[in-house]
């Protein structure tokens, strides 16, 4: 029978669609990036500035999201501030991060230094690699990428005694050889930038960037909104796509 073209689900068929939906909401992962909190001791580039949050600003974000089983939070750069600042804050909140470090900037001023990076790991955060001199992994040539990704990732390993095997791309850029090679050096995960949401057993994990200009109703819509309808189908296909390269 037609009602106006609308045809009625059946009770199995509503009940599939929960089960599909409840699949794709236990799998949602809201991950946020953060580049650096509070003023830096030397001068940032425009670019630098847009990403690093106030003090007062990054206590919010991590109150709202504290207890959420669904977000994580990690920090690139190697900013002496992931020790400084996010540190005691994460700490005295009994949370953890995802600090990916810049190989070549340890021990840098306004950089973690090796002890402050020992320090981070042994209070239970976990540290990546974001590579060797902090450029773009798109374009490099195969000693290039090899420095990236295996000489970085070996420092690393070395200083804080334990095996890495995340990493995070520099500026987001990432292409199908990228993937190649960061699969191919035995990485477990990459984290990229593509602000949307994540599944928690995505070998690509993307990440919203937290930004200067952001208010804490804009982060809570970041850890809320999953996509919906063909959105969602989309998101789907292209994270299963990106996993398979």
């Amino acid at each position: 029978m037609k009602h106006g073209g609308f045809i009625p689900r059946t009770g199995d068929e509503r009940a599939s669609g929960d089960r599909v939906k409840a699949h794709f909401v236990n799998r949602t992962l809201f991950i946020l990036n953060f580049h650096g909190v509070g003023r830096s001791s030397t001068t940032v580039t425009s670019t630098e500035q847009r990403f690093r949050v106030d003090v007062s600003f990054f206590e919010d974000i991590i109150d709202l999201v504290r207890g959420r089983g669904d977000v994580q939070l990690t920090f690139d750069d190697s900013n002496e501030s992931d020790h400084e600042i996010a540190l005691p804050t994460l700490l005295a909140r009994h949370m953890t991060a995802k600090i990916f470090v810049v190989a070549h900037r340890i021990g840098q001023r306004n950089y973690l230094s090796e002890a402050q990076l020992k320090t981070l790991a042994s209070a239970g955060m976990s540290i990546g690699c974001h590579g060797m001199h902090h450029r773009p992994w798109t374009g490099l040539s195969e000693q290039e990428l090899h420095t990236e990704l295996v000489d970085a990732k070996n420092r690393l390993a070395e200083i804080i005694d334990q095996p890495v095997d995340e990493a995070a791309c520099p500026f987001g850029a990432y292409d199908r050889r990228v993937l190649g090679a960061v699969r191919h050096y035995g990485y477990r995960r990459i984290y990229t930038t593509d602000e949307c949401p994540a599944f928690t057993d995505s070998w690509i994990q993307p990440r919203f960037s937290i930004k200067r200009s952001h208010d804490l109703s804009q982060v809570e819509k970041l850890v809320t909104q999953v996509p919906k309808g063909c959105r969602k189908l989309w998101w789907a296909v292209k994270m299963k796509w990106r996993a398979m390269i």
